[in-house]
This record gives C-alpha cells, structure tokens and sequence, in this order.
C-alpha cells in the first residue's frame, strides 16, 4: 500500500493497494512508482483547492489563482445546469487568467484556459461565439506547448486541435505521444476512448473511460454519456438505460430526453419513449423531423448515430 499524508493537518490525502504477485519486483516497482505519480498530482490538487477556503483572497499568487480556476473548472464538471455549468466555465477563465498574468510561464494554466476554451468551443449556447472560443484555445494550447511540450496535458491539447481540424490521424498519434509520456493520464485515457469508441471497439472504451475515472474523479465529467454510447451501440440497451439514468441524475440537458427515447425504443418500451420523445421537442421545438435530427445525432460513430436515429423513428419521431 502507498499513502499521501498532509503533514500539517496529519489527515490522509491519498491512499492505493497493489495486489500483484512478485515475480518482477522491478517491473512492478516500475508500474507502481509511474501510476504513483499520475494518481497523486490530482489528489494533490485537489487537497490544494479544498485549503484555498481557508486562506486569506485578497493576495493571491499564481498558484492559488490556477487553484482557483481548477476549482471553479471542477465545479463546472459537477454542474447540473447549463446556467451553471457557464457561470462557472467563465469563473474558471477569469481566474486562469490572473495566474497567467501573474506567471507568464505558468504552463498548467495555460493548459487548463485551453481546457475552457475547447469546452465553449462544442457548448451549444453559446455557438454564436465559437469562433472567438476557437481562437483563445489555439492561442492558449500553443503557448503551454511552448512552455511544457513533455506535458500530457499540453499534447492532448494540440491533438485537440487536430480533432477540431477533423485530422483523425494527427489526433491519435497526438493521444498516442501523451500515452508514452504518462500511460496513467485520465484525460489522455479519455482520449483513447474516444479513439476506440469511433472505432466501434466498444468494449476496449468502457475500459479506458473507467480506468480514466478511478485516477481522476475531477476528470472531464464525459465518462457516463461515452459508457452510454458504448453500451448502446454494443445494442446493450439495458446497460445502456442505466448508464444514462445515472447521467441524467447529474445532467439535465435537452439531448438525454432524446437519448431515452431512442434506447427505450429499442427496448421496446415505445409508450414511454414516445413520452420521452415529446420531452425532448418541447426542449428543442426546432427538431420536429428525424431530418432534422440527423443534424444534431451523435456522430462520436456512425454505427451508434444510424442506431439512435433509429430509435428515435421507433419513438414516432415523423420522416
């Protein structure tokens, strides 16, 4: 067992056990010493941002204004609403900008502004300004490669770009560097999952999404509506169902309605999808056909879009 105490509070911040046999101690050690690190630098911060409530805030440094974004960024993750999810975004920024002002070098920063941005950039309420959004988390993303570009966080950043470029091949070997860097980084992890989740390896990405969450519980907040996907397009509907029961008890946006219809649907639950259904287009009247659909279906694969645009025709969604 390894453990990450707070010396001052003399409170456990961290704690892991390994049960392996030991016939390569040092391959072991190798395996032990590396996810070590990945798992505590969020556990770390983490301890960080709970301390920023008991300090004084009216001269922060760097640091604790980076924390302050991590925190507000956290709180955006775990945001039920749209609303909130902005407001806290925008806090997020607002504080990852004074660290910069304060650091220049600050890359951690850097890297988590470009994080904010690239939300915005695929937040539907705010579309109007994606081109704006796009151009902060270029600029950002570039800067903190510049200052640390053996950061795993700085190279799913530019493979970000590549995603946004819809370069699929420059994306992968940008998740595959970040994987030889650190095999332990929840949002490379993710990353890879998105990768096999596209290329309907469903399985593989479940794995990867899950082993992405148990590092990092502060991680991007997409690990249950990607295990959805999987699973629906696995045609698991109810493992499905229930993963999306557990977003949607965190997450009230318009899209899960018409996810519940269409996973309902192919269950064979069509009254209660059609419930669903007319949930859904009285959140977004402008969806009246499944034409109009298809231009807002998940398209992450074209195997889970065809199936979802298929249920929502069971669901009695018109041509």
């Amino acid at each position: 067992m390894a453990k990450l105490t707070d010396a001052v509070k003399d409170t456990q911040i961290w704690s892991q056990t390994w049960d392996r046999s030991l016939d390569d101690v040092f391959e072991i050690q190798d395996e032990v010493s590396q996810k070590s690190a990945a798992l505590i630098s969020p556990a770390i911060i983490n301890n960080e941002r709970k301390k920023l409530s008991d300090r004084e805030m009216n001269a922060l440094s760097s640091w604790d204004e980076y924390l302050q974004a991590v925190n507000s960024y956290a709180l955006m993750n775990s945001s039920k609403t749209t609303e909130d999810k902005l407001a806290n975004i925008y806090k997020s920024i607002e504080h990852g900008e004074k660290a910069t002002a304060l650091d220049p070098n600050h890359s951690s920063a850097f890297n988590l502004l470009a994080q904010a941005y690239n939300f915005l950039i695929f937040e539907s309420s705010v579309q109007d300004k994606r081109e704006e959004n796009d151009k902060k988390f270029r600029e950002y993303t570039e800067k903190a490669f510049q200052l640390d570009p053996k950061n795993p966080d700085s190279i799913m950043n530019m493979g970000f770009i590549a995603f946004i470029d819809e370069d699929k091949q420059r994306f992968s070997d940008y998740v595959n560097k970040a994987l030889e860097v650190n095999p332990h980084h929840s949002r490379t992890l993710m990353a890879k999952g998105m990768n096999l989740l596209e290329e309907s390896s469903f399985t593989d990405a479940i794995d990867a999404f899950t082993r992405a969450a148990e590092i990092d519980d502060l991680a991007e907040n997409y690990g249950e509506t990607v295990i959805f996907l999987c699973h629906f397009g696995n045609k698991d509907w109810e493992n499905a169902n229930q993963s999306l029961d557990r977003e949607m008890r965190e997450n009230n946006h318009s899209r899960y309605f018409g996810f519940k219809a269409a996973v309902l649907a192919h269950q064979g639950e069509v009254e209660e999808s059609k419930e669903w259904l007319l949930k859904y287009q009285e959140e977004r009247p402008e969806i009246k056909t499944i034409e109009d659909y298809k231009s807002v279906a998940p398209d992450l694969n074209n195997k889970i879009k065809e199936l979802m645009i298929e249920g929502m025709q069971l669901a009695g969604m018109p041509e």
